[in-house]
């Protein structure tokens, strides 16, 4: 029995094979997945730079206006650094910026300061970031479909899409827009597939995603609310509200900054940017092409409209310059009360 005992003891101490290698047959699905990563990337990037070379004279003329505002705003972070956001006596405090987040304005100011002011860099960026948007649709089908060639087939078609490659060249933020609300369709989708991990920080992460794309474009805006009570529809209870909340605090925590800031430079509570009521009264506009309810369709009539409603001529000149919240507040209700 003693024998019996060391040796079971000295079998103890033996060193202990490694483990073995994993096999090739293991490692395939990775490698197959990664190579339609790498698939639907190159391919979304061989159709932009075509679409780029296609439309290099056209992007110039395409709302000529606002991608000048993004460029005047650009150059004004360039030179006053970022503290020209929360200065009063910046040019970036003419209520004429308003009209759109600072998010682009930002990121074409470190472009320029990386290559000049350059649109071809600025379009080289966008391209790369949306072709990017299409593996993420890829990996958003890969967890939510059955069969990969359904994702496949998903991550192709944004790959392909004529429209997707004309956006992502024009010197507009519309298409890094979408990049950040897909990363935290993402983040929740994980999420759902993975239950039985911690997940409240990828519920955070998708809140935050969902607030970054808000400094882009201003869209997003009630996109945080959805996933937050899209979390008591698709997940049980118990961890329910702590990760609702979750996505609430994400989005906050990125768009809280940029209605301080609104608030401080401009004296009024400005949650992200105007355009609501601007919006609000040219959708009207469009589905009365009679004039019937005397709502104008375009941003020139929406300024002579104010120009002569108020006798003030200097309104024509700006659809967010003098009295710029007053205005769109009006624009608000106008709008409200034409649908009532």
């Amino acid at each position: 029995m003693r024998l019996e005992t060391y040796e079971g003891q000295a079998s103890s101490l033996k060193p202990q094979a490694s483990s073995p290698e994993p096999q090739l047959s293991s490692l395939k699905p990775q490698a197959s997945s990664l190579f339609l990563l790498l698939l639907v990337f190159c391919v979304a990037l061989g159709v932009r730079v075509l679409a780029w070379q296609d439309t290099r004279f056209e992007t110039e003329r395409t709302q000529a206006g606002v991608t000048a505002d993004y460029k005047h705003a650009a150059r004004a972070l360039a030179a006053g650094g970022p503290a020209a956001l929360f200065s009063r006596t910046s040019p970036l405090a003419d209520p004429n910026t308003l009209g759109h987040p600072p998010g682009y304005p930002a990121l074409l100011a470190l472009v320029y300061a990386a290559s000049g002011e350059s649109d071809p860099a600025t379009q080289l960026v966008q391209i790369v970031a949306d072709s990017f948007a299409a593996v993420v649709v890829l990996l958003i089908a890969s967890a939510l479909a059955a069969r990969r060639g359904a994702a496949l087939a998903a991550g192709l078609l944004v790959a392909l899409s004529p429209q997707f490659a004309y956006n992502a060249v024009q010197i507009l933020p519309d298409t890094l827009a979408a990049l950040p609300v897909l990363l935290a369709v993402w983040c929740v989708v994980l999420a759902l597939s993975r239950k039985e991990r911690p997940r409240v920080w990828k519920f955070f992460a998708a809140g935050a995603l969902v607030g970054l794309s808000v400094w882009l474009r201003a869209n997003a805006m009630l996109l945080a609310p959805f996933l937050a009570a899209s979390v008591f529809v698709l997940f049980e209870r118990g961890r329910r509200v702590r990760d609702a909340l979750a996505v609430v605090a994400g989005a906050l925590l990125l768009v809280a900054p940029l209605t301080i800031r609104n608030a401080y430079v401009f004296g009024h509570f400005v949650p992200i940017s105007l355009g609501a009521g601007q919006t609000l009264l040219e959708g009207i506009g469009d589905y009365d092409p009679e004039g019937r309810l005397g709502v104008p369709s375009t941003d020139t009539g929406i300024q002579r409209m104010e120009a002569e409603q108020y006798a003030r001529p200097d309104y024509a000149a700006t659809l967010f310059g003098p009295d710029a919240i007053q205005r769109e507040r009006a624009r608000l209700r106008l709008g409200w009360s034409v649908i009532r």
